[in-house]
């Protein structure tokens, strides 16, 4: 049982921490906020880490309270059915057995005040969570205008780029022609050349035959 109860204290008191940590993350990510340019997007990404952090915290040092008080309460309970020696129960509350002080009340009362700190800044990250959907909100309005007139703006370019398009289907299409058109000369050119040459076309087909 002591072992049990060492191991929950241990872990309260790696809990504690945290709520002091949160309010200072908190301090200095707001005021980094407020200096800076950091859009509504940014401050919920903040402000919902924060938050999950600071509820998940809250949960385990109520938990973990809840359960060394109980241990406590047992050990205490059989102690005095003389089922558990004295001696080992005042070695334990005199803390001999763990480096943290072991009595109940102490250790409520710096649960107490840490639950306190998380109070306040779970309701100051509900606020900016709520203050951030508020600019979201206000930037899309904006970029929807800013999309407005890009489209706008956009008219003539995309006139232009029909154009040239165009242009580039035609010279597509003319290198087609082309493409046709040079067989058809070049066959013109041997016919002209046999007309005007018939005793040469004539000798060149007798090497062929013979």
């Amino acid at each position: 049982m002591e072992q049990d109860m060492a191991a929950t204290l241990e872990e309260i008191h790696t809990q504690v921490k945290i709520p002091k940590i949160l309010e200072e993350s908190h301090g200095h990510h707001l005021l980094q906020h407020t200096c800076t340019d950091d859009t509504g997007g940014e401050l919920a990404v903040m402000a919902h880490r924060l938050l999950s952090t600071a509820i998940v915290t809250k949960g385990k040092l109520q938990s973990l309270t809840q359960r060394f008080i109980l241990f406590d309460s047992i050990y205490l309970i059989l102690t005095d059915d003389r089922q558990l020696r004295k001696r080992e129960r005042l070695t334990w509350e005199t803390g001999q057995k763990t480096k943290h002080d072991t009595n109940t009340t102490a250790v409520t009362s710096i649960v107490e005040k840490r639950l306190s700190i998380l109070d306040t800044v779970i309701k100051d990250l509900e606020c900016d969570m709520e203050r951030a959907r508020k600019l979201i909100s206000k930037e899309k309005i904006v970029l929807k205008g800013i999309s407005f007139n890009k489209f706008n703006d956009n008219d003539s370019v995309n006139a232009t780029l029909q154009r040239i398009e165009k242009h580039l289907e035609k010279i597509a299409l003319n290198s087609n022609n082309t493409a046709d058109v040079v067989p058809q000369m070049k066959r013109k050119s041997d016919e002209e050349l046999k007309e005007s040459n018939p005793k040469e076309s004539f000798s060149m087909t007798t090497i062929w035959t013979d």
